[in-house]
């Protein structure tokens, strides 16, 4: 958890810490394909639910092509194959790091999982979160985002349709507060790094306490 979202409380014990996100190293080969639709015109909404089923990735890849036809937004769907640009608007395609892809998006839609949350909030780009059912961690990061100012409000993914989707795409889009919000959280995030912070907790338990044999 990093300290810009949730700060650490004073009732905790003194043992209790906070590090910061935790983010792994990522590389891949990114699909020239994929770089010239991102580059060819104002920056895309990205589509991602990580390792949500495949059925849920078909019916919002459905609404998103209504969407992208009704309002002219581009959009990339990350894990909804048949992957290659699907037309004009969308290019679907598999895993790319978020540390590449989402700093290029006009803002994410997601599910709301710990690590894509997190991904999204260090690109310091604004997400359209759309918890599924009662699974706890994403509507906790739904709501945090949203009271910070970097979201519009959640949508359950029981209740999404076209219209509600193209509103909140366009909501968050459009919004200043939030794409500064958004723009602000990320540079604090960015300027942090939660594993050096998490070994150098243990370093310097060891030091007062030593090892155990």
């Amino acid at each position: 958890m990093s300290p810009y979202l949730r700060p650490r409380q004073k009732n905790w014990p003194s043992h209790y810490h906070l590090t910061g996100f935790w983010f792994a190293s990522e590389h891949a080969d990114i699909n020239p394909e994929l770089e010239k639709f991102i580059e060819a015109g104002q920056p895309p909404v990205v589509v991602t639910f990580g390792s949500m089923i495949s059925p849920v990735n078909s019916r919002i890849k459905e609404l998103l092509s209504d969407v992208c036809h009704r309002s002219g937004i581009r959009a990339v769907m990350q894990g909804a194959g048949p992957f290659g640009r699907t037309n004009d608007c969308i290019f679907s395609t598999g895993y790319i790091p978020h540390g590449w892809l989402f700093p290029r998006a006009a803002c994410v839609v997601l599910h709301g999982g710990a690590g894509t949350a997190a991904a999204v909030f260090r690109a310091g780009v604004p997400g359209v979160f759309i918890p599924h059912g009662r699974i706890y961690d994403q509507t906790y990061w739904a709501q945090i985002a949203w009271e910070m100012g970097c979201a519009v409000e959640p949508i359950s993914f029981s209740d999404l349709s076209v219209d509600r989707l193209e509103t909140a795409i366009r909501r968050t889009i459009e919004s200043k507060s939030i794409r500064l919000r958004t723009a602000e959280l990320g540079r604090k995030i960015r300027g942090g790094n939660g594993v050096y912070q998490a070994w150098k907790m243990v370093d310097d338990l060891v030091d007062r306490i030593g090892l155990c044999d």
